[in-house]
C-alpha cells in the first residue's frame, strides 16, 4: 500500500520530470505579432507565463516531503497543496483571442475516430493516456465546427492552427488551459516555418 509520503515523493519526481520529457516539436517562437491574417506560430513554453517556473514549486514540494514521515498528516497536505499548485499553473492571457499555430500531438475526446470534433492537443505523445495529464497550461482544448478525419490525426505530430481562447475547460481525461477553435490541421513537417 503506497503512503502519503511515497504518493508526494513520487509525483514531484514525475513533475520535476515534465519539462525534460520528450515534447512536440518545437519552433523558434514568433514572438512577435504577425500580419493580422497570418496566424502566431506558437511553442509550448509559450503557453506558460515567463515568471512561472513549475520546477521551483516542485522543488519546494519536494524539500519538504523529505520532512515527513509515512502517516504523517501533513504528509496528505502536501500532497493536496501539489496537486492544488498544479491544477492552478497559470496561463497566458496575452493569447486570447489570438489567431495561432502550434503543434502538438492528439488525444481524441470522440468516441468516433472517423470524424473529431472535439480532441486535446498535448506537447508529447501519450499524455493524458498513458502518463499523467500535464498541468492545464501544457493542454489545449481544440474544437472543430466540422468533423476531422480522425485517422489523419492520430498517428503523428499535427500542426493545428485556429483563434486561441484563454480559457478551462474540463474533460473526461483532463483540465486544459485553452481552447481552440480549428481552422486548419494538417502533418508536421520538420522543416516548415
Amino acid at each position: 500500500m503506497k503512503t502519503a509520503r511515497t504518493v508526494l515523493a513520487a509525483a514531484c519526481a514525475a513533475l520535476l520530470a515534465f519539462p525534460a520529457a520528450a515534447q512536440a516539436p518545437q519552433t523558434g517562437a514568433n514572438v512577435s505579432r504577425p500580419a493580422a491574417s497570418q496566424p502566431r506560430t506558437l511553442a509550448w513554453k509559450d503557453l506558460v507565463p515567463a515568471d512561472f517556473r513549475l520546477e521551483e514549486v516542485l522543488a519546494k514540494f519536494q524539500q519538504q516531503s523529505l520532512t515527513v514521515t509515512d502517516g504523517d498528516p501533513k504528509a496528505q497536505q502536501l500532497l493536496q497543496e501539489l496537486a492544488d499548485a498544479y491544477r492552478n499553473a497559470p496561463v497566458v492571457q496575452a493569447l486570447d483571442g489570438q489567431l495561432v499555430r502550434i503543434p502538438g500531438f492528439v488525444v481524441p475526446l470522440d468516441a468516433d475516430f472517423k470524424n473529431v470534433k472535439s480532441f486535446l492537443l498535448v506537447p508529447y505523445f501519450g499524455a493524458c493516456i498513458h502518463t499523467p495529464p500535464p498541468p492545464p497550461n501544457q493542454i489545449v482544448h481544440v474544437i472543430a465546427d466540422k468533423p476531422l478525419r480522425g485517422n489523419d490525426l492520430l498517428s503523428d505530430a499535427i500542426w493545428v492552427t485556429g483563434v486561441m481562447s484563454v480559457k478551462r475547460s474540463a474533460t473526461e481525461l483532463a483540465e486544459a488551459g485553452y481552447v481552440l477553435r480549428v481552422r486548419d490541421v494538417k502533418p508536421y513537417k520538420p522543416d516548415e516555418k
